[in-house]
């Protein structure tokens, strides 16, 4: 049988929400508190630019927007490389879909990799 401490104990262990670990979350380079999400820094895109909760400055990925353009420049080639082969009648490889399927689960694999940096202006 329980005390009443022991049963208040129990209660409060139970309807209290644990620490964050740290893997629940991402420090911020500019405050070193670790108050970034990972749905929002897994959310975060190449272009896309988040800004800190505790400290308010503005973050990006570093080497996001080369990747990015790396990539559109790379889809825009293949894109360019059916329509030739579209229009010269020669038949599309059947494997082109899974192509770039797996560059995008590359790409946005490479992103989930890339460190958080203070944004520069333009």
């Amino acid at each position: 049988m329980l005390t009443t401490q022991q049963a208040d104990a129990v209660a409060a262990a139970i309807l209290t929400r644990p620490s964050a670990v740290s893997n629940e979350a991402c420090a911020c380079p500019a405050c070193s508190v670790r108050c970034i999400g990972l749905t929002q820094r897994a959310r975060l895109g190449p272009f896309a630019r988040l800004t800190c909760p505790c400290c308010g400055q503005s973050l990006q990925l570093r080497w996001g927007r080369s990747l990015g353009i790396g990539y559109v420049a790379a889809m825009t080639g293949i894109g360019i490389w059916i329509y030739l082969a579209w229009h010269s009648k020669n038949h599309v490889p059947a494997l082109l879909p899974a192509l770039i399927s797996a560059s995008f689960l590359i790409f946005m694999a490479a992103l989930r990799r890339l460190p958080l940096v203070r944004t520069t202006p333009i």
